[in-house]
C-alpha cells in the first residue's frame, strides 16, 4: 500500500476544495454555515442523483444555501444565449427532416445537397476522399451519391452541413469530439439494435450542441465556470451549480426551439442522466461519453449500469467497442 488516495478520492478532494473556495469568494454578507460543510452538502446532492430513480429531489437547506451563492446564470440568461446562436443551417433542418422519415431517395437528397454550393462541394470532396478511391474524379453530386451509397450520403451531408457552426478554433475540438461520438453512436446502435443506427449518429452529432449556448451565458458564469473546472470540478456538474441546468438541458431547449424531432431531444436532454428516461438513445449517448473518456461528469457506476442494462450491452462490449471509422466523414474534421 503506498497510502496514496485512489483517482476517485483525489477527484472528491479537488472538488471540494475548489467548491469551498468559489463559495467562500460568493457567499454576500457570509455564510452562515462553515463553507467546508456547504461544500460537501453540495456534492452530496448531486452524488446522490444516480440513485432517486429519476425524481428531483430538492437539496437540503445547506445545499441549497450553498447553491444560492454559486449562482450565475438563469433560464432567462439560456433563452437569450439560444436567441444569439448562429441560425440553425437551412440545410441541415432538410436533410434532417428527409433523414427521420421512412422514406427518402436519393433524388430527394440530391435536391437537399444542390441547395447549397458550399455543402455540395463538401460532400463531393468526402466522396473523393474515401478509403477505395474513385477511378476518376468525382465531380457531380450525383456521381458522389451512386458512389457512396445514398445512406452513407446522407450523414456526409449532414455532418458537412453542421460543420460551419464550429469553425471558429475554440470550437473545433468540440467538433472533433461530436464526429467521434456520431461514428462511435452509430456502431453501439448497430451492435446492441437498442437504436437506429442512423437517428443514433444524427444524436451523437448534436449531443453537446447545448454547450454553444453556455458560452454565451453572463461574464460571472464564465469566470466562475472557469475557475471551477480548472480546480478539479468536472464541467456537467460546475454547470448546473453555477446555472441550475446544463449544456444537456440547454442543447434540448434549443433543439426545441429549431423543430427537431422529439426523440432526438429527448436523447440530447438526458445523454449524462439516463436514469431519468427509458429512452435507450440517451443510454447509448451515455455510453458513447464514458467510453470516449470524456471527464465531462462525475464517474457513475449506477449510471454506467443502468445505461448498459437499457442498450443490452455488457461492459465487456463496451471495451471492445471500435467505432466503424468513415475517412468520408473523417475528412469534414478540422486540421
Amino acid at each position: 500500500m503506498s497510502g496514496q488516495p485512489d483517482p476517485a478520492t483525489e477527484a472528491y478532494y479537488r472538488r471540494i476544495a475548489a467548491l469551498s473556495l468559489a463559495i467562500e469568494q460568493s457567499a454576500r454578507g457570509g455564510a452562515t454555515q462553515e463553507v467546508l460543510e456547504i461544500a460537501e452538502a453540495v456534492n452530496h446532492h448531486f452524488a446522490w442523483e444516480p440513485f432517486s430513480g429519476g425524481a428531483e429531489t430538492p437539496p437540503d437547506p445547506i445545499a441549497a444555501a450553498g447553491l444560492e451563492c454559486l449562482r450565475a446564470a438563469t433560464l432567462q440568461d439560456l433563452d437569450l444565449a439560444i436567441a444569439r446562436l448562429p441560425v440553425f443551417p437551412a440545410v441541415a433542418q432538410r436533410a434532417l427532416q428527409m433523414l427521420m422519415s421512412s422514406d427518402w431517395s436519393g433524388v430527394e437528397l440530391e435536391a437537399v445537397a444542390s441547395s447549397d454550393q458550399k455543402i455540395a462541394a463538401e460532400l463531393i470532396g468526402a466522396a473523393n476522399s474515401g478509403p477505395s478511391g474513385a477511378r476518376r474524379s468525382i465531380s457531380t453530386i450525383a456521381h458522389a451519391i451512386s458512389y457512396i451509397g445514398a445512406a452513407r450520403a446522407a450523414r456526409i451531408l449532414y455532418a458537412a452541413s453542421l460543420r460551419p457552426l464550429y469553425s471558429s478554433a475554440p470550437l473545433r475540438p468540440l467538433w472533433m469530439h461530436s464526429l467521434a461520438a456520431a461514428q462511435a453512436a452509430r456502431t453501439l446502435a448497430e451492435s446492441s439494435r437498442a437504436a437506429d443506427p442512423d437517428e443514433a449518429f444524427l444524436a451523437g452529432l448534436i449531443h453537446d450542441i447545448g454547450r454553444l449556448a453556455m458560452m454565451m451565458l453572463p461574464a460571472a458564469f464564465q469566470s466562475r465556470f472557469e475557475y471551477l473546472t480548472r480546480a478539479g470540478c468536472e464541467p456537467f456538474l460546475a454547470e448546473r451549480m453555477l446555472s441550475g441546468f446544463s449544456h444537456a438541458q440547454a442543447g434540448a431547449r434549443a433543439l426545441k426551439g429549431w423543430r427537431f424531432p422529439e426523440p432526438l431531444v429527448t436523447a440530447v436532454e438526458f445523454h449524462h442522466q439516463p436514469e431519468k428516461t427509458g429512452d435507450r438513445l440517451a443510454a447509448i449517448l451515455f455510453l458513447v461519453e464514458h467510453w470516449s473518456d470524456a471527464g465531462e461528469d462525475v464517474p457513475s457506476a449506477a449510471r454506467l449500469r443502468l445505461a448498459l442494462e437499457r442498450a443490452q450491452l455488457k461492459e465487456s462490449d463496451l471495451a471492445r467497442l471500435v467505432p466503424q471509422q468513415d475517412r468520408s466523414i473523417q475528412a469534414l474534421t478540422y486540421t
